[in-house]
């Protein structure tokens, strides 16, 4: 499981363009052997929007099911990813949608401590 945050790349194509989308599958199939795509998904949602992927394929040496998500929030782009091994597709996918679902969206800022009160 992974938990990524970056500055959105101002010289890149806009976040959710049809130009990002495919930079991002092109990165998928330099960083997997044989990768197949096994799912895409473009939707809006309370963290704004989502582009997802899980791809199926060889990486480092072993069959791997790498699903992943990534949304801006400000100037930042998130990506939560979950790595596992091809034989464990179906707890990738029941965990990482879980991931996802638990996330609290704040907004572009710090959010301020929750009281414990």
């Amino acid at each position: 499981i992974q938990l990524t945050a970056e500055l959105a790349n101002p010289l890149g194509p806009n976040f959710g363009s049809p130009g990002y989308r495919d930079s991002l599958e092109k990165a998928m199939q330099r960083s997997i052997k044989d990768a197949k795509f096994e799912a895409r998904e473009d939707r809006d949602n309370e963290l704004g929007k989502l582009l997802g992927m899980r791809v199926g394929g060889n990486l480092q040496g072993s069959e791997r099911i790498i699903q992943l998500w990534h949304f801006q929030r400000g100037p930042h782009i998130i990506t939560l990813s979950v790595n596992t091994p091809a034989s464990q597709r179906a707890r990738a996918i029941k965990l990482s949608s879980e991931l996802l679902a638990a996330i609290d969206p704040t907004g572009p800022q710090v959010a301020a401590p929750k009281s414990s009160a």
